[in-house]
């Protein structure tokens, strides 16, 4: 089983408006996204096979997000894991490093949702 990576935030608008920011973002990082439920959840490919390190914010990654709202706004909770099976060890020896690597990009879609919602 691949190690996961998970990030949350909350956003005070509304969930459509969460949901198509982030497809918007994910088109200009050039993922490809996998599957789309309207509102509810995205699957996608982000980052390319080329970085050879894992713990790179380029290096290939599946990244699920789910979307759940409630009185309090919009919460997104991402799961990010390596797309290839040949990072599984160094997923495990380079754990802190991914964490906080990931958590960097995982913080510039929080910033670029949050801009686009002022």
């Amino acid at each position: 089983m691949a190690e996961t990576f998970h990030y949350e935030h909350k956003f005070k608008s509304g969930k459509a408006e969460v949901f198509q920011e982030i497809i918007s973002w994910l088109k200009k990082e050039g993922a490809q996204i996998m599957m789309e439920k309207a509102s509810e959840k995205v699957e996608a490919m982000h980052g390319s096979m080329k970085a050879l390190k894992v713990w790179n914010i380029t290096a290939e990654k599946s990244m699920s997000f789910i979307l759940s709202e409630d009185a309090e706004g919009v919460k997104v909770s991402l799961t990010m894991e390596p797309a290839s099976k040949m990072f599984e060890d160094d997923t495990y020896a380079w754990r802190d490093k991914i964490q906080k690597a990931w958590e960097q990009l995982a913080n510039d879609l929080w910033a670029s949702i949050g801009q686009s919602n002022r």
